[in-house]
């Protein structure tokens, strides 16, 4: 079918698991994807995850924007210490996509979600 939309999807882990600082999967987005939903779990314990993307090739990476829609407050964040959320971003400009654990304490954490465009 010529002209016909196409939406692309693909799955994203970003973290399975994880109990130590680290930077996760990074999702190559290369601007294909237009938004990143995901959703975050930790269990007991405490941890941080930030938010963070490149814009163009030089692999500096910036605080990314996104949306808890989780519940209907709608908050704003580049971070998050929760333990059961799901957060979206706008990655239309985005080249490179890390949600990565900058502390944790007695925690395993689970980012996952799906990129749609």
């Amino acid at each position: 079918m010529s002209g016909a939309n196409v939406t692309r999807t693909k799955e994203v882990t970003f973290q399975a698991a994880a109990t130590t600082i680290v930077d996760g999967t990074i999702f190559e987005n290369g601007g294909v994807y237009k938004t990143l939903r995901v959703k975050v779990k930790r269990s007991a314990g405490t941890s941080t995850l930030l938010f963070k993307h490149t814009v163009d090739r030089s692999g500096e990476y910036y605080d990314l924007v996104g949306t808890k829609i989780s519940d209907t407050s709608l908050t704003m964040g580049i971070s998050t210490t929760g333990t059961a959320e799901v957060w979206e971003f706008d990655i239309t400009a985005s080249m490179k996509i890390k949600l990565a654990i900058s502390a944790i304490s007695g925690a395993s954490v689970d980012v996952a979600g799906m990129a749609v465009g």
